[in-house]
Formats: C-alpha cells, sequence, structure tokens
C-alpha cells in the first residue's frame, strides 16, 4: 500500500540524514529494500489476469533464484496438478523439470 511505503521511505531517508555516510547507512538501506520487496509483493489470493501471470512467469525466468524471497523465505507453492493445466499452455518440459528440481531442493532447505 502507498501509504506504508510512504512511511518506509520517509523513515529510511530520515535515519539516512541521521548518519554520515558508512557501513551503518548501506546495511540501513539494504533493510529497507528487503523490506520494499515484500511489502510490494503479490500476497496469496490476489486476483491476476492471465497476461499478469505470464509476464510474471517470464520474469521468473531471468531470477537466479525466482521462489526465495529477498529474506530467506520460500515465496511459492504449487497450486495445482500438472495435468489440470497441461491443455490450455504450451509447457517446455525442460523448463519443467528445472522448476520440480528447484522446489525440491527448497522443500529439503
Amino acid at each position: 500500500s502507498t501509504c506504508l511505503l510512504d512511511t518506509i521511505i520517509t523513515n529510511t531517508i530520515n535515519n539516512i540524514l541521521l548518519l554520515t555516510i558508512n557501513n551503518q547507512s548501506k546495511l540501513i538501506m539494504y533493510e529497507t529494500l528487503k523490506s520494499l520487496a515484500c511489502h510490494n509483493a503479490i500476497k496469496f489470493n490476489d486476483i491476476l489476469s492471465k497476461n499478469e501471470c505470464n509476464h510474471l512467469l517470464n520474469e521468473l525466468k531471468s531470477c537466479s533464484m525466482p521462489f526465495i524471497c529477498a529474506h530467506g523465505r520460500t515465496s511459492a507453492s504449487i497450486l495445482c496438478e500438472y495435468d489440470i493445466i497441461i491443455d490450455d499452455y504450451h509447457v517446455d518440459m525442460a523448463e519443467l523439470k528445472q522448476l520440480a528440481s528447484i522446489h525440491k531442493w527448497l522443500k529439503k532447505s
């Protein structure tokens, strides 16, 4: 939400102004950016269009760790069986196998 975002940004700017530019100010900025990443994330039960879903999936391809948030928490979950969606979408089996191996790795962590 915009109000929360404004508050976080204002607090961060105030904290940075109170400090000299050193490692502590860098840490504050890093923690703020991590917080913003999670606060602005899509949450479970948010309604997305098919185009938004496709855009997000394409963006995930460029991420080095697409299913982990900035804080290291798992950020994805399987919502339906593969057989249910196979007729509606072209599925790249190599990518699906890679995602399955990442999912197994995340469950072990």
